[in-house]
């Protein structure tokens, strides 16, 4: 799960990491928080995909560095924004 907010510049994507009963707790899930700087003239769109891409890549390290029990979920190629699914 993630979510990107433009006006801030920052982007986070939610991680799952340990199973329920893995930990004493319960499951533990990994939260990765990235803030870009603002450059002039850059687009929206662009400034967008940045922040997708920074974002995914660094809970996918955070996540393998992490040795989590669980996959992450995140996408083998970082997700293009406004892209077509279908």
């Amino acid at each position: 799960m993630g979510v990107v907010d433009l006006p801030s510049l920052k982007a986070a994507v939610l991680t799952p990491c340990s199973a329920p009963g893995t930990v004493v707790g319960g499951s533990y899930s990994i939260s990765t928080v990235v803030h870009l700087r603002s450059h002039d003239g850059a687009n929206d769109a662009k400034v967008k995909q940045r922040s997708v891409d920074l974002a995914v890549e660094t809970a996918r390290f955070a996540h393998r560095n992490a040795k989590c029990d669980l996959p992450s979920g995140l996408p083998v190629e970082s997700p293009r924004v406004g892209a077509d699914s279908g």
